[in-house]
């Protein structure tokens, strides 16, 4: 996120915790500007996951590699790694 001057967050607003004394949006722009030394500007739009097409794209590629990662069930993901540029850091 450093790496580009403005960033979109779109979390669903059923996902965020109201209770916390800081929000996820907040600790993220905080790490940007003081521990990154960025000035990435963070912006945030919850929107309901049920009625964004993109919000359902993205769920149903994570749990295509959650699936592939976690529980060894790689049929889905055999379809989708040649698009991906995977990364493992451990």
């Amino acid at each position: 996120m450093a790496g580009h001057d403005v960033v979109t967050m779109i979390p669903d607003p059923r996902s965020i915790k109201v209770r916390s004394g800081n929000s996820l949006h907040d600790y993220l722009q905080t790490e940007l500007w003081f521990t990154e030394k960025a000035s990435t500007n963070l912006l945030t739009h919850p929107q309901d996951s049920a009625t964004c097409k993109g919000i359902q794209l993205a769920d149903f590629l994570a749990g295509m590699v959650q699936a592939h990662f976690e529980d060894n069930v790689s049929r889905d993901f055999t379809t989708i790694q040649p698009r991906l540029n995977l990364n493992r850091l451990f």
